[in-house]
């Protein structure tokens, strides 16, 4: 077990087993810029221990009900054909997040906090969002301002979005996948789109989405398998 300070001001604390592997010689092979460790370290850990991947919902809206539905549906998806990996389910409407005031994650508290370091902990993120004003919820906006620039680096990222009318359909490829790019998110190229119609008693009645969902939960996890052979083989060139 090693305990290593980072950045004084940041005030983050690494300790992971590196079974018997000197710290400094794992140090020195990881990049050490800003927030990227978190994510660095956690890829080696992963290759030393079998890759168990970390997957998180996101339900991203502070109210209604049908995005949540959504999101349900495809945990259960999930949990099909799920290979010992970690699922976790967030709701905005069950937190209490606080605007975005340009501080460091590792500084904030409470649901802040919780929301904050499970995205980033994450290899696998589908966020689920209603189409509100043509555009993302303002919620799921502030999310990503509480989060570093470079947050999603080296996660696959799947996209269900809910809306009223099917002319709300490229919102999220104008809209989102922009924002996710930039912090260097790996997007899946399909997404769901769920209109109102789609829903009847608080259940997804349509069965061509229930296929599309299933269809995003197995092409996503293929997608993000690969991802883990890319990291695992550049992890591989080390000399630790």
């Amino acid at each position: 077990m090693y305990q290593h300070e980072l950045y004084g001001h940041q005030r983050f604390m690494a300790q992971l087993d590196f079974g018997g592997v000197p710290f400094e010689n794992v140090m020195k092979n990881i990049e050490l810029i800003g927030n990227d460790i978190i994510p660095a370290i956690k890829s080696i850990y992963q290759n030393r221990r079998g890759v168990i991947m970390n997957i998180v919902l996101l339900s991203g809206s502070t109210v209604g009900s049908k995005t949540r539905i959504a999101m349900d549906d495809l945990k259960n998806e999930l949990e099909v054909i799920n290979e010992g990996h970690q699922i976790e389910l967030m709701d905005l409407r069950d937190l209490e997040l606080e605007f975005s005031v340009g501080k460091n994650y590792l500084d904030t508290t409470g649901d802040v906090y919780k929301l904050t370091t499970s995205l980033m902990q994450a290899d696998v993120i589908f966020i689920g969002f209603p189409i509100f004003q043509a555009s993302i919820p303002g919620a799921l906006k502030n999310v990503f301002d509480l989060l570093p620039v470079n947050a999603f680096r080296d996660k696959v990222i799947g996209l269900v979005a809910t809306a009223g009318s099917s002319k709300h359909y490229l919102i999220p490829e104008m809209h989102l996948k922009p924002i996710l790019s930039y912090m260097k998110a790996h997007t899946m190229q399909t997404y769901v789109f769920i209109e109102e119609k789609d829903f009847s008693n608080q259940q997804i009645v349509n069965d061509d989405v229930v296929f599309r969902l299933k269809a995003l939960a197995q092409s996503t996890m293929r997608t993000a398998k690969v991802q883990q052979q890319v990291l695992e083989e550049e992890n591989n060139q080390y000399d630790f």
